[in-house]
């Protein structure tokens, strides 16, 4: 999660603020709710990523396009 530029404590810390009102019963439970959020998080920073890759080939094949 690191090498994507993410940092875990963060992210499971904002949850736990976000949610103060949740109520863990076990610890498989605790593991899995903090595995979700995680497993969120990478998703979304690699579709951030591919969304600005592809965006930068776009405007990199419009400039070749036009130049002579």
């Amino acid at each position: 999660m690191r090498a994507w530029g993410l940092n875990p404590e963060e992210i499971l810390t904002r949850d736990a603020l976000t949610r103060p009102n949740i109520t863990i019963i076990d610890r498989s439970q605790l593991e899995n709710r903090q595995l979700s959020q995680l497993t969120s998080a990478l998703r979304q920073q690699m579709l951030k990523e591919i969304r600005e890759n592809q965006t930068e080939k776009g405007m990199n094949s419009r400039l070749g396009k036009s130049s002579p």
